[in-house]
């Protein structure tokens, strides 16, 4: 039975559902959906649900719907975790489809509370007088969100709250400008070089071409083309490669089987003749392509970019599909920056309450650092 929390100041009602009610859950969601005019994929129903099915086992995950007048007006899923730091376990909540075991996350970006926008600064409120309300929890994680919102009310919400914000560059390629010309076209010049050498090159192999499938099953052979790629790539250097989890290789083909026949993923494979140069796997939000991971061919030939080109062919078929901007998302990368056309921001929250482990955590950190940079002194 779900537990309703009054609020006499408002008219707003938020009310908690255990993870395991999937199907109130899914009827909340539909409800709040229908008044949003835009779902973004990261907070959609499949997303959530399918990465439910392959991390809720190890995250203890909760729903919190918000009610007004009409029904529900906000949801959002909530996860529970401890993670070790030194000697102290710290309890977590994470917004979203958040907190995998280390080396399993599928470090979800363009993050949102699912909330009627004529709602947002109540609901937003309501979530966050409910959260802070929990006195289970030492800090609440929102990963990749476009504003900072909700962990400022949280935070506002908790008396010697600390607030942390990391905000992370987004290299982006905007495709609505100059659709009459080349993408290559659009780069900076010592990039737009490298890209059209390698261009070359590659058609001495064959012509390039693109392989995506609209079919879930075909689709979701190409990403164990990807996967394989990845994994050879990762391990060669030493590294695990996110494809070695079970979890993150599962999530990502049964969302590339729900997704791709809905027009909201793509899983592209990039040739040269015969001869795969790489493939990508992206999501669709809106009108923009969201890229999500790779598998690159290797050639002995070090002039040859597959990397550089694979974005720029798979840049070219999106733009023909109606995409406007190609998001390579967080992480710094020089590919990135070589390949964007701008930047935008993502944030990181963290809020901390007043625990004493936590204050001890920074003060040894803080140490920690002083020693490091002495060190480089």
């Amino acid at each position: 039975m779900s537990t309703t929390l009054q609020r006499s100041s408002e008219r707003l009602r938020p009310r908690l559902l255990p993870g395991w009610q999937l199907e109130p859950a899914r009827e909340a969601w539909a409800a709040v959906a229908a008044r949003v005019p835009r779902v973004p994929v990261a907070v959609s129903w499949p997303w959530t649900v399918t990465w439910l099915a392959h991390y809720g086992d190890v995250t203890s995950p909760f729903w919190v719907v918000v009610d007004d007048e009409r029904g529900p007006c906000a949801v959002a899923l909530v996860t529970r975790t401890t993670i070790r730091r030194g000697p102290f376990a710290i309890r977590c909540l994470h917004l979203g489809t958040a907190g995998e075991p280390p080396g399993e996350s599928v470090c979800v970006e363009h993050n949102a509370l699912l909330c009627d926008p004529a709602r947002a600064p109540e609901a937003a409120g309501t979530l966050a007088e409910l959260l802070a309300g929990m006195p289970d929890w030492d800090e609440l994680r929102i990963d990749g969100t476009g504003d900072d919102q909700l962990a400022r009310a949280v935070a506002a919400a908790i008396p010697r709250s600390r607030l942390e914000v990391d905000r992370r560059p987004l290299a982006v390629h905007d495709l609505r400008a100059g659709r009459e010309r080349p993408v290559v076209d659009a780069l900076r010049a010592g990039p737009r070089r490298r890209v059209r050498a390698s261009l070359r090159r590659f058609a001495e192999i064959g012509p390039l071409a693109v392989d995506a499938p609209a079919d879930g099953v075909a689709a979701s052979a190409v990403l164990s083309e990807l996967a394989d790629l990845h994994q050879r790539r990762w391990t060669a250097a030493g590294a695990a490669g996110a494809y070695a989890s079970p979890r993150f290789r599962g999530f990502h083909h049964a969302l590339a089987e729900q997704l791709v026949p809905q027009g909201r993923a793509v899983v592209l494979r990039v040739r040269a003749g015969a001869r795969t140069v790489g493939c990508l796997s992206l999501l669709i939000d809106g009108d923009r392509a969201l890229f999500v991971q790779s598998g690159l061919e290797r050639f002995d030939d070090h002039r040859l970019r597959p990397g550089l080109v694979a974005h720029v062919v798979a840049m070219e078929h999106l733009r023909e599909r109606g995409c406007g901007c190609y998001d390579f998302l967080a992480g710094e990368h020089r590919y990135k920056r070589e390949l964007a056309t701008g930047e935008e921001t993502l944030s990181w929250s963290t809020v901390q309450r007043p625990r004493v482990r936590l204050r001890l955590l920074r003060f040894a950190r803080a140490v920690r650092d002083r020693w490091r940079r002495s060190r480089g002194a």
